[in-house]
C-alpha cells in the first residue's frame, strides 16, 4: 500500500510538470530536431566558399545577385525558417578571429516550402574583390557533405549588368555562427537587420574550418599575385591553428 507521503509528493510533482507544460513557449516550425539560427540558442555551422568578383569592362560598377538553393535529403536539409545565405568580405578574418554582422556585405533569409528553398543576397562592387559567400546552416561540422553523391544545394552568381565572377572554391570551409547577444549596450560588433523581420540580427562569425590550407593565408605580408590575392588572409595565430587540422576532407 503506497503511504499517504508518497501520494503528496507525486501530487506536488504533478503539479509541478503542469505548470512547466503551461509556461512553456509553443512548439517550433522548424523541422523537428533542428534549432532555428536566429534563436537564441542557435549555434549553427555554415558552409563558405571564396567567390571574386570585378565590375563589367569599363564600367565603374556591377551589381551581383548570389542565391542558394536547398533541395534537401533529410537529414540534411535546411529549412525555411533557419536557412541562410551572407556574404562577407575576403579580408574579414585578417584582423580578428571574429566578425560581427555589422561587417557582412550582404544578408538573404531563405524562403520556399515543400523540400525546396531559396535565398538570394544582392551587391555591388567597384574594384575586383574577393568575398566569402556563407550557406546553410548545416548541424555539424562538415555535414554539408551527405555520405553519398546525392545533388542536395546549388549555389549561382548572376550579374544583370555585365559583372565578371568566378569561383575560386564553392567548398572551401565552414563558418560558426553564433548569437552572441541580444543587448545593444553590449559593443564588440555591430548587428545586422534582418531581410525578414527588420529586427537587429547580432551575430559572431568565425571560421570553424578550412578543407585545404592552401585556401588561406596569415596576414601582414603583401599578397605578391593574383593566386594570394585570392586566398582568405587570416590572423597569423588562426591560420596556423587551421593549418593543423588532423581531418582532410580532400
Amino acid at each position: 500500500m503506497q503511504r499517504p507521503a508518497a501520494r503528496v509528493t507525486l501530487a506536488l510533482l504533478a503539479g509541478v510538470s503542469a505548470a512547466c507544460a503551461a509556461a512553456a513557449p509553443p512548439p517550433s516550425n522548424t523541422v523537428p530536431g533542428t534549432v532555428p539560427w536566429l534563436a537564441t540558442a542557435g549555434t549553427t555551422t555554415l558552409g563558405f566558399g571564396i567567390l571574386r568578383l570585378a565590375p563589367a569592362p569599363g564600367a565603374a560598377k556591377s551589381r551581383f545577385e548570389i542565391e542558394f538553393s536547398d533541395y534537401g535529403d533529410g537529414g540534411y536539409s535546411s529549412d525555411a525558417t533557419s536557412a541562410a545565405l551572407i556574404v562577407l568580405p575576403g579580408d574579414v578574418f585578417a584582423a580578428s578571429d571574429a566578425a560581427y554582422a555589422d561587417s557582412w556585405r550582404a544578408f538573404a533569409r531563405a524562403e520556399g516550402a515543400g523540400g525546396s528553398i531559396a535565398a538570394t543576397a544582392g551587391l555591388e562592387v567597384e574594384r575586383d574583390e574577393t568575398v566569402l559567400v556563407a550557406y546553410g546552416p548545416w548541424d555539424g561540422a562538415d555535414v554539408g557533405r551527405p555520405p553519398s553523391d546525392r545533388h542536395t544545394f546549388t549555389l549561382s552568381v548572376r550579374s544583370p549588368d555585365g559583372g565578371r565572377w568566378r569561383w575560386v572554391e564553392s567548398e572551401a570551409g565552414e563558418l560558426v555562427t553564433t548569437n552572441w547577444t541580444r543587448r545593444p549596450g553590449v559593443r564588440r560588433g555591430g548587428p545586422a537587420a534582418d531581410p525578414r523581420t527588420g529586427e537587429a540580427a547580432w551575430i559572431e562569425t568565425r571560421v570553424l574550418v578550412l578543407y585545404d590550407p592552401k585556401f588561406g593565408r596569415a596576414a601582414g605580408a603583401s599578397p605578391g599575385s593574383e593566386e594570394e590575392r585570392e586566398k582568405v588572409p587570416l590572423t597569423p595565430a588562426l591560420y596556423a591553428a587551421l593549418r593543423e587540422v588532423p581531418l582532410r576532407w580532400r
